[in-house]
C-alpha cells in the first residue's frame, strides 16, 4: 500500500531536501556551496561533461519560487521511509557511514506498526469489510504523516540553530540530459540533504 499525497511528482523522479547556509541571493551563491571551484561534473551515464553553473541555475530558479524552512512540504517527503532504498540521508548524523538506517531506527515503532498493517491488508483484503479497509487505509496514512513529522522535525533540529535555509526540489530523467544529472549526478553531495526516489 504504497500512496503519495501532497506532493505530487512524476513516478520516475527524485526528490531532495536540502540545507543551505544562507539563503541564496544568486546563482554564483548556489555554484559556490554546491560545486566550489568545480566548473565540470561527469555525467553518470554519458561520457560528456555537465557544466556546474547550469545545473546552479536550475537549482536558483528553483529556490525563486519556494520559501524556505515549508516543514508541511519537508514532511510530505519524508513520509515513505519504510519503503526499501526510497530514502538516503546524507551529512545528517555526525560520523556516519549509515545515516538512513539509524535515521529508521528513530522510528522504529511507527515502521513496525506499518508493516504489521500492509502484512494484515494483504491477507486479510478479501475477508475484509469496505469499514475496515477505510479504518485499515487512515491508520496507515496517520502513521506516514507522523512518521514524516517526526524526520522533518529531526531534520530542521539539526539544521536551523545552524542558520540554515532548507528547500525542496525534484528532478526527473526523463526531462532529458541535463535533468538525468540533475537526478542521478550527486548534485547536493557538499550540503546536508535527503534523497527521496520516486521510482
Amino acid at each position: 500500500m504504497k500512496i503519495r499525497n501532497g506532493f505530487v511528482s512524476n513516478s520516475s523522479s527524485s526528490s531532495f531536501v536540502v540545507a543551505f547556509p544562507m539563503k541564496p541571493e544568486t546563482f554564483q551563491e548556489i555554484h559556490r556551496e554546491m560545486f566550489g571551484d568545480v566548473l565540470y561534473l561527469s555525467h553518470p551515464y554519458e561520457r560528456e561533461a555537465v557544466s556546474s553553473f547550469d545545473m546552479a541555475q536550475i537549482v536558483f530558479e528553483d529556490i525563486k519560487r519556494q520559501e524556505p524552512n515549508d516543514v508541511t512540504k519537508i514532511a510530505d517527503q519524508l513520509q515513505g521511509i519504510q519503503y526499501s532504498g526510497e530514502h538516503e540521508f546524507v551529512g545528517l548524523l555526525e560520523n556516519s557511514a549509515d545515516e538512513s538506517d539509524k535515521m529508521k531506527k528513530l522510528v522504529e515503532v511507527e515502521l513496525k506498526e506499518l508493516e504489521a498493517l500492509d502484512k494484515s491488508a494483504m491477507r486479510e483484503y478479501k475477508t475484509s469489510s469496505e469499514r475496515e479497509r477505510e479504518e485499515r487505509y487512515a491508520k496507515h496514512e496517520g502513521l506516514r504523516i507522523a512518521i514524516g513529522n517526526k524526520l522533518a522535525k529531526i531534520f530542521m533540529e539539526k539544521n536551523q540553530p545552524n542558520n540554515r535555509y532548507v528547500y525542496v526540489f525534484e528532478y526527473s530523467d526523463n526531462d532529458g540530459f541535463l535533468y538525468t544529472m540533475m537526478e542521478h549526478g550527486n548534485i547536493f553531495y557538499r550540503l546536508p540533504h535527503v534523497i527521496i526516489s520516486h521510482h
